[in-house]
């Protein structure tokens, strides 16, 4: 027989043991403190500074650097896998596989007050940063925010560029090109031939006399040939309009480079090369005539020269058509620049 008396105060022991492990395993399942406050930072590219004065560079991309979460203890943890957090970008998009948060350079897709990038977590704590979309990279800056606005003309030979004095006389038919350099407001130089702070094509307006432009290259001039006596070269540059900076070169022209010197303008003529350094021709021989012609100003002239010419060494090919060449047992040919010697060998003996 059970004594069910005497039994009680077990069984009010077991009950209470399980209403205790009962509220142990409740408190075991029970959420952690809610995270109340989100901190991230994004990562720029090698090449980038991410300078808020200026904003940041559309179409560049940043990564998203580590994220801490606190929670309403106070109690700090980073989010490793980004599984309880999401990512929203203004302006942009963002890529979970990479991390990288891409900002965009379509202007139309960029928000008014620039780019946002959002961090939210699933308990509803949110972290915004937002950064000016910096078009002056891309666009060449504003030009309300030129400071200062500056032109010249280059040459290129060999690879290396030459800036062209002004005043000087240029090459007909010769290509320039046109280099124009600007600082803005915030202490930045942008210049036509940089390609992290570029001035493009289109942000100059261009009135040309002299010159047309080039097919190959937005910034590049044709020098034309046949101006009228007393004409110059020259061009006109705004920045941004008519309304903007205002610079002109001017240059002069010298019918002298691509026709070669007055004849009172010569101080020296010379058969050079190789035909002037043989004193013996064997017969039916085929040689080369190179004539150098100098002028008072020391350039030169070369009759079978190639190209347009050079501004580093003021040497220019000469036409054929501005020498008479007269020759004694031999042809003369006018087109090729080339003596025919006689092939009479026997004629020519003692001659």
């Amino acid at each position: 027989m059970i004594n069910f008396n005497k039994a009680l105060p077990f069984v009010h022991t077991l009950s209470i043991l399980a209403a205790l492990l009962l509220i142990l395993v409740v408190a075991g399942c029970a959420s952690p403190n809610p995270v109340t406050k989100v901190q991230f930072s994004l990562v720029p590219p090698d090449n980038e500074a991410m300078v808020q004065r200026t904003g940041v560079l559309p179409g560049s991309k940043f990564t998203l650097a580590k994220v801490t979460l606190t929670d309403q203890q106070g109690q700090s943890r980073s989010s490793e896998d980004g599984q309880e957090i999401s990512v929203e970008v203004k302006g942009g998009t963002y890529d979970a596989a990479t991390q990288e948060v891409t900002f965009s350079d379509d202007r139309s897709q960029v928000p008014a007050d620039g780019y946002e990038v959002a961090i939210v977590h699933a308990d509803g704590a949110r972290s915004v940063q937002r950064f000016k979309a910096d078009f002056a990279r891309i666009d060449g800056p504003d030009p309300e925010d030129v400071t200062e606005f500056d032109v010249s003309l280059m040459w290129r030979k060999d690879g290396a560029m030459y800036e062209i004095p002004e005043g000087i006389s240029l090459i007909p038919g010769e290509e320039y090109e046109l280099h124009a350099e600007a600082n803005d407001v915030h202490g930045r130089t942008f210049e036509s031939t940089d390609d992290d702070y570029p001035i493009p094509g289109n942000r100059l307006d261009k009135t040309l006399t002299g010159f047309h432009p080039s097919d190959l290259n937005e910034n590049g001039l044709i020098a034309e040939n046949g101006l009228e006596a007393g004409q110059v070269y020259k061009v006109d540059v705004a920045y941004g309009g008519e309304n903007g900076q205002r610079k002109s070169l001017a240059f002069n022209y010298d019918p002298a480079i691509s026709q070669g010197p007055a004849p009172e303008m010569v101080a020296g003529l010379d058969i050079v090369g190789k035909l002037a350094s043989e004193n013996l021709i064997s017969p039916g021989a085929v040689k080369t005539l190179e004539v150098k012609v100098t002028d008072t100003a020391g350039r030169s002239w070369n009759l079978v020269m190639e190209g347009k010419g050079s501004h580093s060494t003021n040497e220019f090919p000469l036409p054929r058509s501005r020498l008479n060449v007269q020759v004694e047992n031999a042809d003369y040919g006018h087109a090729t620049s080339e003596v025919r010697f006689s092939s009479d060998a026997r004629g020519m003996l003692g001659k």
